[in-house]
């Protein structure tokens, strides 16, 4: 398991990627190199980055925050 990344709450005047319902059905996903990062109250995460806000953890999938 990777590391994880203690955060806040998402700030709403900072930058902030969407974060996906589990059971959201995507028909389609963009992939390109913005895609394969995501923002937290402006700060960047890799693809495939842990972070963990108020004892939810939340991966980095294609541009996108999965609920673990």
């Amino acid at each position: 398991m990777a590391d994880k990344t203690t955060v806040t709450a998402m700030d709403p005047a900072l930058q902030n990627s969407p974060i996906s319902d589990p059971d959201e059905d995507e028909s389609t996903v963009m992939l390109d190199s913005a895609a394969n990062q995501c923002m937290w109250n402006g700060q960047t995460f890799a693809e495939g980055a842990m972070v963990e806000c108020g004892g939810v953890v939340f991966e980095c999938n294609y541009g996108r925050w999965a609920k673990n």
